[in-house]
């Protein structure tokens, strides 16, 4: 039987890959003011807290420690997320202003953006931080009105994802123009004393002689959290009177960091085991390191390298690859800088400006955005080949984070990739999968049309720097494809929001990586899929596998009829295709235990028009019966079998 291309089934699918952020997903934690609360018995219904939706049930704990639920009092809601990044609350505790185990903490800096509504509610930017104001937020205009560029300081409660809601906001006088700013810093001189242009969260600050660095928190280096003082200037760099290292650094301990930097101090060891300094950061290299000579380059003090490893509860980062860069390497030259015009064409084909140097790119430039999108201001690394005209036809491109060097991106906020039918961690080139984390984006949008594409309500997704298909986008839970061609390993995974890092993970990839497609998106019970059953006067019936419910539909057996299943899933099509025949895919790699029999697949293979979807028809033995489980094994180019989750069957 060749394949069956049923369309309807692809709702089935889409619908269900969309539905996963119901399953396995962790709680979620919000501690943020009450402004809208249901008038019913028990508050039971939808509460607005902190800019969230939370739904409260007859089952919801409600612990009113603090007194009861009002308008304006700060409350602790734990419970699963939705994909639309509402929570279904399991537990509610309330906790006064200032009081009840809420701690405020307060912080200085300039006005960048306001909200246009009536009262100033809504998400400030100040410092470079997002602020929340509510209704309930005490503005005080002592020092004059609130406006872009006005200092001011801000008491309020901090949030997970960085943001801060404010109690209360206070204009300041600003003695000698001084703003404040809080940020993580990107990339460093590399001069001793560490005067020169720093990168502070994407933002220029200038540091001279007189700067006063405070380093009793830690050291001044790539990935530290400072707070910087200073003049602003016009150009929107700053002349750092001040920079304070904060005692916490940019990196739980046991979370993954990769950044950009400069070789400071190398180990005598000949091996290169051992501390290496990298940009003021400290980076272990140890027996499992891997040291990549882009190439042949070797490391050496004031070469640049690309570091990826793990923070330890010292900050030192036990780094499991370090790849090396060069400045010349044949007749490649290598240029590093910020874009300055780009053209407004498909795919920035054209001529960029960089560093003041025009770069010529092609459809054959490869261009890697594994820290954040293509945008004037972005810092990139150009390699390519010199014209006579003096410009650089372009080879390579890989896009930093912000407009520094530095590309620090602390991975400790954690996207979780999974097979979108199987659940498993695993997955295979031009697979569907399923990252779940908090934040991934300000909206929920669907992809209409086919090819996917790679921006979806300002997110996308890059493997290795290369960008993913998107099927669906939403803050808790984002569906993407890989790209057909990823290679096979340990891959990184990066969710840009808004052109910045919002988030990061891995995944290993396979050749092959099954998973089948479940009725009630769970990854076990009744497959997404169909029965064919072909009578024995020659008439063909498709039945579903599943009830309206889930349950696995029963299969009935009339003597003569032959019975045939259609199933769906991902991963099956990079199986080798041994014995050359199109018209059964790689059916030949394929085979199926039902109920403890092996069944030899008669199609295994992408469906057509469905990005990432593959089909895998079988013939039901005669003598199976009863409530059977079915799993799909397929074979790599190395003879190795990957086995799919489980599915059921009932057949009577």
């Amino acid at each position: 039987m060749r394949q069956t291309t049923v369309k309807i089934l692809w709702t089935v699918v889409v619908l269900g890959i969309c539905a996963y952020s119901t399953v396995a997903k962790p709680d979620a934690r919000l501690f943020a003011v009450v402004t809208a609360l249901p008038d019913t018995q028990g508050w039971i219904g939808e509460w607005t807290v902190g800019g969230r939706v939370v739904r409260v049930t007859a089952a919801t704990r409600i612990d009113q420690r603090a007194g009861p639920p009002e308008v304006g009092i700060y409350v602790k809601v734990e419970g699963p997320a939705r994909a639309d990044g509402s929570i279904d609350a399991a537990k509610v505790e309330t906790s006064m202003r200032g009081g009840g185990g809420v701690r405020l903490e307060k912080f200085r800096g300039v006005v960048e953006s306001l909200p246009s509504s009536p009262g100033l509610i809504g998400d400030w930017t100040v410092g470079g931080r997002t602020v929340r104001v509510t209704a309930t937020t005490t503005i005080k205009q002592k020092h004059g009105p609130v406006a872009v560029g006005v200092t001011v300081e801000v008491e309020g409660i901090a949030q997970n994802d960085g943001s801060f809601v404010a109690v209360e906001i206070e204009t300041q006088n600003s003695p000698n123009n001084l703003a404040e700013f809080r940020g993580v810093v990107e990339s460093l001189p590399s001069d001793p004393g560490r005067i020169g242009d720093w990168i502070v969260s994407g933002r220029t600050v200038r540091v001279t002689a007189d700067t006063r660095i405070m380093e009793q928190h830690g050291p001044a280096a790539v990935g530290a959290l400072v707070q910087v003082t200073g003049t602003p200037q016009q150009d929107g760099s700053i002349i750092a009177v001040r920079i304070q290292v904060e005692k916490r650094m940019q990196g739980n301990p046991g979370s993954q960091v990769k950044f950009f930097g400069t070789i400071e101090a190398l180990p005598p060891a000949d091996d290169l085991k051992g501390e290496w300094i990298v940009s003021g950061r400290k980076v272990l290299v140890v027996e499992g390191t891997i040291i990549r000579r882009e190439d042949g380059v070797q490391p050496e003090v004031g070469g640049a390298v690309e570091v990826l490893g793990r923070v330890d509860a010292d900050d030192l980062v036990t780094a499991r690859m370090i790849v090396v860069k060069g400045v010349m390497i044949g007749n490649l030259t290598q240029l590093f800088g910020v874009i300055e015009e780009l053209p407004m064409t498909d795919g920035f084909i054209g001529d960029w400006k960089v560093a003041g140097r025009t770069v010529r790119v092609t459809d054959k430039t490869r261009i890697k955005r594994e820290y954040r999108n293509v945008a004037e201001g972005a810092f990139v690394e150009v390699r390519g080949r010199p014209e006579s005209d003096g410009a650089l036809l372009a080879v390579s491109i890989d896009v930093k984070q912000g407009a520094g060097a530095g590309g620090f991106v602390s991975l400790s906020a954690p996207a979780i990739s999974v097979n979108a039918a199987s659940y498993s961690d695993d997955a295979a080139p031009a697979g569907i999968l399923a990252a779940f984390g908090r934040n991934l984006s300000a909206t929920t949008a669907v992809a209409g049309h086919l090819p996917l594409p790679v921006e979806l309500g300002g997110v996308s997704v890059l493997i290795d720097g290369e960008p993913a298909g998107l099927f669906f986008v939403s803050p808790g839970q984002i569906n993407y494809q890989l790209p057909p061609g990823a290679a096979t390993g340990s891959a990184s995974i990066v969710v840009m929001s808004n052109g910045e890092a919002a988030a990061a993970g891995l995944i290993d990839i396979g050749e092959v990586a099954p998973g089948l497609f479940t009725a009630d998106s769970r990854g076990a019970g009744a497959p997404a899929g169909l029965l064919l059953r072909l009578t024995s006067g020659g008439e063909q019936i498709y039945e579903p596998l599943a009830r309206a419910d889930g349950a696995p539909a029963a299969i009935h057996r009339n003597e003569g009829d032959r019975l045939f299943l259609v199933l769906f899933g991902v991963g099956v099509r990079g199986a080798p295709d041994v014995d050359g025949d199109a018209g059964n895919g790689v059916a030949e790699s394929v085979e199926a235990i039902i109920g403890g029999l092996n069944i030899g697949a008669l199609f295994a293979g992408p469906v057509a028009d469905f990005a990432g979807l593959d089909q895998i028809n079988l013939e039901l033995p005669p003598q199976v019966a009863g409530a059977l489980e079915i799993v799909v094994k397929v074979r790599n180019g190395a003879g190795a079998q990957a086995s799919s989750n489980a599915v059921l069957i009932v057949i009577e």
